[in-house]
């Protein structure tokens, strides 16, 4: 986790993202709706053929760590998750002892493996530079000193920690093994109230996994940098509020413009070259975290991660029909053809539902009924069939809160007096998202056909649980 440090992973293979004529993943397809319009080699973002954008979009596979009723403490990580074999031997060599450590320390296993992975390469073996598995510099440091004498003057720091290991060369035991990671979360802790961004000081657990608190994070682990703000200045996020965005060891291969983001070739020499390794905060994402739980009995692991992936394709494509067009038929990639719209099946209509339903599918936990059979595009009765189905939540007082991959209803007419919703009836009701977040306070959503930038699109938004517009939720088992 040294500033601009050297990836000590590059043997691990990666497939996740390597684009040619097999497409984006070894493993079979998850279930998806019909082949939908792609962007032009013209206009592809990054200059990405038809064929796999279209795998980007429709093809990924997604990990759901309870699929088929498996439970997280017993289940291996599968190839259905898209990641090489090198890197699924790699996790579930160790999963046993992040599941274990997620359960002491409420801290979600995903980000221990992907921390892990690059640092180490999954190795439980500490190297020889003696900061341990997860190269805990400072610490290390910190502990040479403190045992260095008026002899080793002359030292340099790396020397100090070699001839003063804290974390000696050799095997790691179950027991060694947790004792590190729970350096790790402490040390993640430690970096999240000091230096993260001022809304991202909610600590991590397997309750709240808000996504760019987990980039901040990450990246402060690694080393918060001037070139990863330069990088996310470049890609179109703010530096000031968004510096992670820009960071290979956070984000690379996460979206179609971060494929082969640029790594820092050695300590403090200036020097870049193209990173082949996964961002930390993309494999997160892979293996099903921001789920809520390190154990989601929604699959919502599975269903957040579809949903970031179409947001990083808006954000990059700028897909978007504008506000208060007649063209409600939804985010086109050519134009001019209604059955260009991708969510709603080529109907011109208001696509919230459609969005929402389309997501669910193709995370492998489709809807029944509708119009496709899985399909709904209206949003009252999409409520209703919620309601029906008794996984119905009013957002009154006391209610349950909202849990990630939860499916939130909206009525926009009810603003007036701030208050929660204490209504019963459905029939209001004009907008439906996905939970991305709840924070205690506040519901991050992210959803289709929503006011991005002055434009329908997919956008994440934030609202106060208590503002007035949230009529409830639905919540599949």
């Amino acid at each position: 986790m040294r500033l601009l440090r050297t990836i000590q992973v590059a043997v691990i293979g990666i497939t996740l993202l390597t684009l040619g004529n097999t497409g984006l993943l070894a493993a079979s397809p998850s279930p998806s709706p019909s082949p939908s319009p792609s962007p032009s080699p013209s206009t592809a973002p990054g200059g990405i053929s038809d064929t796999d954008w279209n795998a980007i979009n429709n093809d990924t596979v997604y990990y759901n760590p309870d699929a088929g009723g498996a439970t997280c403490t017993s289940s291996d990580v599968s190839a259905s998750v898209g990641l090489s074999q090198a890197i699924i031997d790699g996790i579930n060599k160790n999963k046993a002892d992040y599941v274990a450590a997620s359960q002491t320390y409420n801290f979600p296993w995903q980000i221990m493996a992907a921390i892990h992975y690059r640092e180490h390469g999954f190795s439980r073996t500490n190297p020889s530079n003696g900061q341990g598995i997860f190269q805990f510099y400072s610490k290390a440091l910190a502990y040479a000193k403190s045992k260095a004498t008026s002899a080793d003057a002359g030292l340099s720091n790396d020397a100090l920690i070699i001839k003063y290991p804290l974390f000696p060369p050799g095997p790691v035991d179950a027991a060694e093994m947790q004792r590190q990671l729970g350096i790790m979360i402490d040390f993640l802790h430690s970096k999240q109230k000091s230096e993260n961004y001022s809304n991202h000081k909610t600590p991590i657990s397997n309750s709240y996994q808000d996504p760019d608190t987990i980039k901040d994070t990450l990246w402060r682990y690694n080393g918060a940098d001037q070139h990863s703000k330069d990088a996310a200045a470049q890609l179109g996020f703010n530096a000031n509020t968004q510096g992670y965005e820009g960071s290979s060891y956070v984000m690379n291969q996460f979206d179609a413009k971060r494929l082969h983001m640029q790594v820092a070739l050695g300590d403090q020499t200036g020097q870049y070259g193209p990173d082949d390794n996964m961002g930390a905060f993309t494999m997160y994402s892979r293996l099903g975290g921001a789920s809520g739980s390190s154990c989601s009995a929604t699959g919502g692991g599975s269903i957040l991660s579809v949903l970031h992936q179409e947001l990083a394709l808006h954000l990059t494509s700028g897909a978007s029909v504008p506000n208060g067009s007649s063209d409600t038929c939804g985010p086109r990639y050519t134009s001019g053809n209604a059955a260009n719209a991708k969510y709603s099946g080529g109907a011109c209509e208001a696509w919230c539902a459609d969005f929402a339903s389309w997501v669910y599918k193709t995370a492998g936990t489709p809807l029944v009924g509708g119009v496709d059979g899985w399909r709904w595009s209206g949003t009252i009765a999409f409520s209703e069939y919620l309601k029906n189905k008794q996984v119905w939540i009013y957002n009154n007082p006391g209610a349950s809160p909202p849990q990630p991959g939860d499916l939130i209803f909206f009525d926009w007419s009810k603003w007036s007096g701030n208050q929660t919703n204490t209504g019963s009836s459905n029939q209001g009701i004009d907008h439906v998202a996905i939970v991305e977040a709840f924070d205690g306070t506040s519901v991050t959503y992210i959803g289709g056909n929503q006011s991005g930038n002055g434009n329908a699109t997919v956008s994440r938004e934030k609202i106060a649980l208590n503002a007035g517009p949230i009529v409830g939720y639905g919540r599949l088992k």
